[in-house]
C-alpha cells in the first residue's frame, strides 16, 4: 500500500505541476487578456493586481510541488487557488455574466459549468495529493517508476488542460 500511495501522490504532483505551469505560461504570454477577463469578473481596477497575484501564486505552487519537502505546502496552495477559481467561475456562471476563459492564456469560450467541473477535478487531484503526501511523505520514486508515474500524470494533465476541447468533441458527437 505504501508504494501505491507514493505513486498516487507522484501522479497528482505531476498533474498539478503540468497544469499550473501551463496556466502560468499561458497567462504570462497573454497577460492583458487574462487581466481583462478578471475585469469582466467584476474586479474592476483591482484586476491587474489580481492577475499578478494569481500568476505569482500559481508559480509558487509549481515550485513548492516540484520539491518533495514542500509538496504539502504546494498542494495546500493549489487547493486555495482552485477553491477561489471555482467560486469565481461559479459566480460568473450564476450571474450569467459573459466572461471569457483565459485560464491558459487567450481563449474564446465563455466560462461555464465545464470550467467548474475541470477545476473541481483538479481540486480533487490536489486534495488527493495532499492526503497522500501526508500519509506517505512525498518523495521521488525510482527512475522506472518515476517515468511511468510522470507519464501518467502528464497525460492526465493534458486531458484537463484541453478539457474544453474534449467537452466540445463529446458534445458534437452526441448531436
Amino acid at each position: 500500500m505504501k508504494w501505491a500511495g507514493m505513486y498516487l501522490e507522484c501522479i497528482c504532483r505531476v498533474m498539478l505541476i503540468v497544469v499550473l505551469a501551463a496556466a502560468v505560461a499561458g497567462k504570462a504570454r497573454a497577460f492583458g487578456a487574462f487581466a481583462a477577463s478578471l475585469r469582466e469578473l467584476g474586479l474592476g481596477r483591482a484586476a491587474p493586481a489580481a492577475a499578478v497575484a494569481t500568476v505569482a501564486a500559481e508559480s509558487a505552487a509549481v515550485v513548492l510541488l516540484a520539491v518533495p519537502r514542500s509538496a504539502r505546502l504546494g498542494y495546500g496552495l493549489a487547493v486555495v487557488l482552485l477553491v477561489t477559481f471555482i467560486a469565481g467561475i461559479f459566480a460568473a456562471v450564476r450571474s450569467e455574466r459573459p466572461v471569457t476563459c483565459n485560464c491558459f492564456g487567450t481563449g474564446s469560450e465563455q466560462l461555464s459549468a465545464v470550467h467548474v467541473v475541470r477545476n473541481g477535478l483538479l481540486l480533487g487531484v490536489a486534495v488527493t495529493g495532499l492526503v497522500s503526501a501526508t500519509v506517505w511523505p512525498a518523495r521521488f520514486p525510482g527512475l522506472a517508476e518515476g517515468a511511468l508515474t510522470g507519464t501518467f500524470g502528464a497525460l492526465f494533465a493534458i486531458v484537463l488542460i484541453r478539457w474544453e476541447d474534449l467537452h466540445a468533441i463529446l458534445s458534437t458527437a452526441r448531436h
